[in-house]
């Protein structure tokens, strides 16, 4: 699980210096993805957008993806934090302003590689 976090730090760290989901964030909120609890909310707000791209664009990651990490992580106070935060946008008949679907998902398959990789 360490090794795994320690990857996903780095992962995280290279999408903070390209931008988030939500623009607009602070450096000191990117600097601080370092921190597992910040990675584990990062993460499942990754899997919270991607499947709203899924729903609306098309574009999210696999389903595959999204149900290893939501099985994962699920029951992670952090892990349900950040996936709640766009997990009110499904059922919607519209939603707009999704510019990072396809960001969001090419980074969840290097996670979910990673993921792979390090634990099994």
């Amino acid at each position: 699980m360490r090794i795994f976090l320690v990857t996903l730090s780095a992962f995280f760290l290279l999408a903070a210096c390209q931008g988030s989901p939500e623009k607009g964030e602070s450096a000191a909120t990117e600097q601080s993805n370092a921190d597992p609890e910040k990675l584990l909310y990062n993460l499942g707000s990754f899997v919270s957008y991607s499947e709203v791209c899924t729903e609306f664009r098309g574009s999210g990651a696999d389903n595959k993806i999204i149900l290893a990490f939501t099985q994962k992580f699920a029951g992670d106070p952090e892990f349900d934090r950040g996936y709640a935060r766009f997990s009110n946008y499904t059922g919607w008949d519209i939603v707009s302003g999704l510019t990072e679907c396809d960001r969001v998902r090419e980074a969840l398959e290097e996670y979910y590689d990673a993921m792979k990789a390090t634990i099994g």
